[in-house]
């Protein structure tokens, strides 16, 4: 891609999630985004998201390596109404898959990404339960 500069590292494509993901109008109930999952004694206020790299393979290709890098995305709600707990963790997930995949470049930080899973967890903790969905980003770019 000549004449186009592009940063391609781990921290730059995170940002970039991050970002989206913030400036969402679908996700604008999610009170905290961490790039860390937090104990569970220390869960900020509910709605939240965490992004994490997840690692992925490199591969030899031509002349360069070609990365694939996973992020998760994960969307926690704890509510003590069950129904409406899961309802809203889904609305969640479906306006942060909307945000990543306009613009799978991710600000020019990779090459393409793509939403490649979601996984759902219910846990019932005391009086409340907990919803999350973790979902995983794919992303593409050479090293």
């Amino acid at each position: 891609m000549e004449g186009t500069e592009l940063t391609q590292d781990v921290a730059s494509i995170k940002t970039a999630i991050l970002a989206k993901l913030a400036a969402a109008a679908g996700l604008a109930s999610v009170k905290t985004w961490l790039k860390a999952e937090p104990a569970p004694a220390r869960y900020p206020t509910s709605p939240f998201g965490i992004v994490e790299w997840a690692g992925g393979p490199r591969n030899p290709e031509a002349a360069s390596k070609k990365v694939q890098d996973n992020f998760y995305i994960v969307l926690v709600k704890k509510s003590s109404d069950s129904d409406g707990n899961e309802d809203a963790v889904i609305a969640l997930t479906k306006a942060a898959e909307d945000a990543l995949e306009a613009d799978p470049e991710l600000n020019s930080t990779t090459f393409d990404s793509y939403v490649s899973n979601r996984e759902v967890q219910k846990v019932p903790a005391g009086d409340y339960e907990i919803a999350a969905v973790r979902i995983t980003l794919a992303t593409w770019r050479f090293a």
